[in-house]
Order: structure tokens, then C-alpha cells, then sequence
């Protein structure tokens, strides 16, 4: 008897051990997705999923101050020194839609939660060197199934080729830096930029999503006016491909912009994202993000209507299509126009 108490005993106890280890880390699960408590004039907050799960370096910024930095490893991030007010605080991070929410700071500070929906995975483009000049690769789809007779078109050139019964293409290419579109009828269409060296090709994977994008005309016709930029662009315009901004250790937009334009330029300009007509600070937007930058200084296309160039005063928006706060007067004059293409 003594035996059997001393095994219920024992075993009781480690079920009360497992059950309080269990429930210590739910609450410190549940503590990481709670906002800290801020206190004066600090702005604190979480970023999550849908799913509750913390998500690391995701951009949170507050765009009327100009501020931004990244969430920790627990989905957390702190803004000190922020005067009570009314803010918009946005988040985003690669894979999931942005977010926006409305942060009211008081005399005990403020706290914003976001909850960030993945988005459709879309596998990356894979680039790799290829001892045959030019540009070859191969066309699937997310299920990693080969698609056949896929338009892929070099934007500002007439160069095109349609893949194979083996989802293969080739496209003889100069060294240079181009841009990339592969469409098909029942998948969205895809863009990618490619460097090609001197002493070597390019081959490329790309994978295409199954369906129609509902944004299909309006990428369609910014596609196209991307294609005329680069018809009638001069030397004095810059491309940069996803592979230049990967060898360079400029993180920065503005930075890449005043190396490329060789002139430093307002934080505050405005570049237009993926072909309009949204358009968004400079200072807002990482390098890591951007998978194709255009720059294109006065004069550099060969164009009599110049105004097209020009970063006009339009409703300012952030990535998620929310209104921020008016920019200074200022902010619109760039002496550089600037062409932000996303990475999805």
C-alpha cells in the first residue's frame, strides 16, 4: 500500500510539474502578444498573424514623425519620446498584407495591436549564373508543375521567347540590366529584374500562381508605360535590378537614390509605387523591399512632355492605400523621379 501511495504520489506530482509548465508558457505566450505597458510619451505595441503568432522584423512606422524601426523576435516595439497626439502607425512585412491603425498617445503613452493576414505564398523568382550568354530558365507553377507556353517578354526591348513542353526558354541578351514579365492565360502574370554580366547568362526559375489577378488592367497598363520608359530612357537614367540593391550595402532608398542620381535628395520626395498611382515617402521605404528601382533625373527621357516625369501633389497614401497626413510643400519639388517597384 505504501508502494502504490508513494507511486500516485509521484505521479500526480509530475502531472501538477507538467500541467504548471504548460500553463507557464501559455501565459508567457499570451504576455508576448499583449503591447507592454508604455508610460509616458512612448508608443508600444505588438505585431502578430492572424494566428496570434509574433512576427519579427516587421517595418512599423509612424509616418507623420518620420520614425521607423522593426519588431523583435516576440512581435514587440517601442517608440520613445512621442508627443500625446493622433497618429497613424502602419506594419508590414513580406508575405503579409500592411496594416494601418490609428494610435491615440495620452499622458500615459499609447499602444497599437496589429494583425497582419498572410497573403497568397508566391515563390521568389530563383536567379543563377549560366555559363551560356543570355537569359534561360524555366517556367512552373506553385505546385511545381511545369507550364508550357508562357509568354516571357523583355520589357523596353522586342526580345521574347514562349516556353517549351518542358517549361524552358531561351532569350539571346546582351550584358545589362533588364526587366522581366511572364504571363500566361489562367495565372497572374509576374515581374522580375536581372542582371547579366559580361563573362556569363542568366538563368531564372519563375513560378507562376494559378488565377486571375483582380488588379490584371491596372498592372497590365503600368507595365506598359514601364515599357515605354524604358524605350526612351537616356544613359542619364539608372535601373537597378534585385541583384544590384543585393551587392550594395546601402539600406536605404534614399541613399541608393542620392548614389544614383549623384545628388542628395528630400526624404520627404514621393516615389511612385508599382506604376502608380499610389505613391509613398522615400524615406519609408527599405531597400530590402524593392525588387526593381527606376531613377530617372530631368531630361533623361527622350520626351517633349516632361510633365510626366514629375512627382505631382496628389493625396499622399500609404501601402495599404491608407491617407497619411499631408507632406510638407516641399516634399513634392524631387529634382529626381522615382520608380519603386515592390518585391512580392
Amino acid at each position: 500500500m505504501q508502494r502504490s501511495s508513494w507511486f500516485i504520489a509521484k505521479h500526480i506530482g509530475r502531472r501538477c510539474i507538467v500541467a504548471a509548465g504548460a500553463s507557464l508558457s501559455i501565459a508567457g505566450t499570451a504576455w508576448a502578444q499583449q503591447p507592454a505597458p508604455p508610460g509616458a510619451r512612448a508608443l508600444t505595441g505588438v505585431v502578430t498573424d492572424t494566428a496570434g503568432t509574433p512576427i519579427d522584423s516587421a517595418d512599423v512606422t509612424i509616418a507623420s514623425l518620420k520614425r521607423r524601426l522593426t519588431s523583435a523576435a516576440d512581435g514587440s516595439f517601442r517608440f520613445d519620446d512621442v508627443k500625446p497626439g493622433r497618429y497613424s502607425v502602419s506594419a508590414r512585412r513580406i508575405g503579409f498584407a500592411p496594416q494601418v491603425r490609428t494610435v491615440v498617445v495620452g499622458t500615459e503613452g499609447g499602444t497599437a495591436r496589429f494583425s497582419l493576414v498572410p497573403t497568397a505564398h508566391i515563390l521568389a523568382p530563383v536567379i543563377s549564373s549560366a555559363a551560356l550568354g543570355g537569359l534561360s530558365g524555366v517556367v512552373g507553377d506553385t505546385a511545381y508543375n511545369i507550364v508550357a507556353g508562357a509568354q516571357v517578354t523583355v520589357l523596353g526591348t522586342d526580345r521574347r521567347a514562349e516556353s517549351d513542353s518542358l517549361g524552358r526558354f531561351f532569350i539571346d541578351l546582351h550584358p545589362g540590366r533588364f526587366v522581366v514579365r511572364v504571363t500566361r492565360p489562367g495565372y497572374d502574370s509576374r515581374m522580375l529584374s536581372v542582371t547579366i554580366p559580361p563573362d556569363s547568362g542568366r538563368r531564372v526559375t519563375v513560378w507562376l500562381q494559378p488565377g486571375e489577378d483582380a488588379g490584371h488592367n491596372r498592372e497590365a497598363a503600368a507595365l506598359e508605360a514601364l515599357n515605354g520608359r524604358l524605350i526612351r530612357r537616356t544613359p542619364m537614367s539608372k535601373i537597378y535590378t534585385r541583384e544590384d540593391l543585393a551587392k550594395t550595402s546601402m539600406t536605404e532608398l534614399s541613399q541608393l537614390i542620392t548614389s544614383g542620381a549623384g545628388t542628395p535628395i528630400d526624404g520627404d520626395c514621393l516615389a511612385v509605387i508599382d506604376g502608380g498611382p499610389r505613391m509613398h515617402p522615400i524615406w519609408d521605404i527599405p531597400a530590402a523591399d524593392i525588387e526593381l528601382l527606376e531613377l530617372y533625373p530631368p531630361k533623361s527621357i527622350t520626351t517633349s512632355n516632361e510633365t510626366s516625369l514629375r512627382v505631382p501633389p496628389p493625396t499622399v497614401l500609404d501601402l495599404n492605400g491608407q491617407r497619411l497626413p499631408p507632406l510638407p510643400t516641399h516634399g513634392y519639388g524631387c529634382s529626381v523621379a522615382v520608380w519603386v517597384w515592390l518585391r512580392k
